[in-house]
């Protein structure tokens, strides 16, 4: 991503004009879908969202949770801001399409503050790590790089004095910031050639021989991922028995294997050839 100066958007936060904003921009809250760590949101529904604007209809359930959230988040905002004696007033900003609505930001001070709704799970790890799981740091990343801050005072509570609570001191990482930007170039890139109508007519099965079979591919996927690092680790250990040497023994074989590669883009590049002449399609079925 190049470089872009820091713009703070006059958005409240909850209204029509910000939910219009984040179908626009790459906000932080989906730098984690992005990046496919999201417990919640696959890559693939945050594309679909973000080519057709059309979001998901929350239940009512789900609804009130936010609420229960966003009061938790005002009460210990309140807390916080008591305790550093400077205000943390929520803002949302942007460099150039990388986007953040902030919690709280304290300019001036340049700390960012970021509040969940108290998880168990969440303050468990940061209390044994004293760091963020991979479910939320690119949130924090992201906040992070377009607010300038030096740190952000991040808390998972119950919004209550004295009740369920739990804050880290989270400050910039240089390589879990090159993720993200990456990250949000290439889904930016895979934005333009995303197919919504593939998305939209793929059928959803769960019937006990789809979960069965599905099961059996995913163990054997984790079987093989297991085994091809073993086989990786044997065949080092081999290359350098042979010490450079053709050997042969125990029904396994060593040897150089020379490849003469052909730059096909470079090809179209010199001699202006129009690749569209020579493509041919193919249809190859993909699981993951």
């Amino acid at each position: 991503m190049t470089e872009n100066s820091v713009i703070v958007h006059d958005l409240e936060q909850g209204s029509k004009e910000w939910l219009d904003f984040r179908k626009v921009f790459f906000t932080s809250s989906d730098a984690a879908a992005m990046l496919g760590l999201c417990k919640y949101k696959k890559r693939e529904a945050l594309l679909y969202e973000k080519k057709t604007g059309i979001t998901p209809v929350h239940s009512a359930a789900t609804l009130l949770l936010f609420q229960r959230g966003h009061e938790a988040e005002a009460s210990a905002r309140s807390i916080v801001e008591g305790r550093v004696c400077f205000d943390l007033p929520a803002l949302v900003a942007s460099r150039g399409k990388i986007a953040a609505s902030f919690d709280g930001w304290n300019l001036s001070k340049k700390v960012i503050f970021e509040h969940k709704l108290y998880n168990a799970s969440l303050a468990d790890y940061i209390s044994a790590n004293q760091d963020l799981p991979d479910t939320h740091w690119p949130q924090v990343e992201q906040a992070l790089y377009v607010s300038g801050a030096k740190h952000c005072i991040f808390v998972t509570s119950d919004g209550i004095q004295g009740g369920k609570r739990v804050e880290l001191i989270y400050k910039p990482n240089a390589e879990r910031l090159q993720m993200v930007l990456e990250g949000w170039e290439q889904f930016e890139a895979d934005l333009e050639s995303f197919d919504v109508e593939d998305y939209e007519t793929r059928q959803e099965r769960t019937d006990d021989a789809w979960k069965q079979a599905s099961a059996e591919f995913k163990a054997a996927k984790e079987q093989k991922a297991i085994y091809a690092d073993k086989e990786k680790e044997a065949k080092q250990r081999l290359i350098e028995l042979a010490n450079g040497k053709r050997t042969k023994g125990c029904d396994v074989n060593v040897y150089p294997m020379i490849r003469n590669n052909v730059d096909s883009k470079k090809i179209i590049a010199d001699f202006n050839v129009n690749a569209d002449e020579y493509t041919t399609q193919s249809t190859t079925w993909v699981v993951r």
